[in-house]
């Protein structure tokens, strides 16, 4: 009983997403879970820091750290998008930049 109640809590905290999705405030708690998660689950971290001492690079540690060829490319489809969404946020603040100076010149 103890071992299932233990290895299921994780219902626990996906119905409490579920809820959260529900009620519109989850893009609120999504920050808060993304900075938690660097505390709760260190062995990502700690397993690379090993590696480092051990000699590993950087761009080694990279290619190995996912599990599958097909995980490893969503990473990397991952990586492209966000920066292809930040470069785009950055021609937007220029553009805005740019009329914002316009509409005080006129």
């Amino acid at each position: 009983m103890l071992n299932s109640g233990v290895s299921s809590t994780w219902y626990w905290g996906a119905a409490s997403w579920l809820l959260a999705k529900l009620l519109g405030f989850h893009e609120d708690i999504r920050p808060l879970l993304d900075e938690g998660y660097l505390y709760v689950c260190t062995c990502i971290y700690d397993i690379n820091g090993l590696k480092e001492m051990l000699g590993q690079s950087a761009e080694a540690n990279a290619e190995f750290a996912s599990c599958s060829e097909k995980g490893r490319q969503e990473q990397v489809r991952a990586r492209e998008e966000k920066e292809s969404y930040e470069e785009q946020q950055k021609v937007a603040a220029q553009a805005a930049l740019v009329l914002a100076a316009k509409n005080k010149k006129i």
